[in-house]
């Protein structure tokens, strides 16, 4: 099992977010560690998307985002100033090897499988 961080660089190359995640991590035992956070459209649409490709072998998705969307307006507004346009974290697996994700406002938590 791999673990893979993708900068929110690499990201900005990509056309669309969704298909990046879907060809990186569509069946193979991977983890995503995206250096920003997806818009609820965008969670939904990779919801939907892996949801036509479950199978015997492929169980879905587990997703977590943190995301400006946590921090007070005034931290939000000075990211924006520094040109930060989608600060935040995503993690992405399998469900097959992510068993629980566990999520407070400050710290995520990933339990995989054996």
């Amino acid at each position: 099992m791999d673990i893979e961080f993708i900068s929110s660089k690499a990201l900005e190359k990509e056309k669309d977010k969704v298909n990046y995640i879907l060809k990186n991590l569509a069946k193979k035992e991977k983890v995503l560690v995206l250096q920003c956070s997806l818009t609820a459209e965008e969670e939904k649409t990779l919801i939907a998307e892996t949801m036509n490709m479950i199978d015997e072998e492929f169980q879905g998705i587990e997703i977590s985002t943190m995301s400006t969307q946590e921090h007070s307006s005034w931290k939000k507004k000075l990211l924006e100033i520094l040109g930060v346009k989608n600060h935040g974290l995503t993690i992405v697996g399998p469900a097959n090897i992510v068993k629980k994700i566990k999520k407070n406002p400050e710290i995520v938590k990933i339990s995989l499988s054996d």
